[in-house]
């Protein structure tokens, strides 16, 4: 496996990942709140759930080398955090100052579109 290749099918594996996630999410959105659609999302979110360490993992390491592989995965895993919990907390603080979300929404998507631009490029 070439290193390009290797990067390419943890990239695709990743992505591949969070598309069954954010279509199951969607799914569960948009479906009725029945008990079997609540046991199939669990099931898929639960299915899916750290499955997307090892690929970032391996991504790092073809990124950045595995020298710091330890610290670098640290970060990734700190900023993950703080990015889990100030979507949320932040979501309900526009709620409670204009009873919508429709501005949080937009600055989540605009987040979302900037941090794909800034991915770094294949070499």
């Amino acid at each position: 496996m070439s290193w390009r290749g290797g990067k390419w099918r943890l990239k695709s594996m990743l992505s591949t990942l969070y598309l069954v996630r954010a279509l199951a999410v969607l799914a569960f959105v948009l479906a009725p709140k029945t008990e079997a659609v609540v046991l199939v999302f669990a099931a898929v979110m639960g299915l899916t759930f750290r499955s997307t360490v090892p690929p970032t993992v391996g991504l790092v390491a073809k990124f950045f080398g595995s020298a710091n592989l330890a610290t670098l995965f640290g970060m990734v895993m700190v900023t993950h955090q703080i990015g889990g919990f100030l979507g949320p907390w932040l979501g309900g603080k526009v709620f409670e100052a204009t009873s919508a979300y429709d501005w949080i929404w937009c600055v989540g998507h605009r987040a979302g579109r900037g941090c794909g631009l800034a991915a770094p490029a294949d070499p």
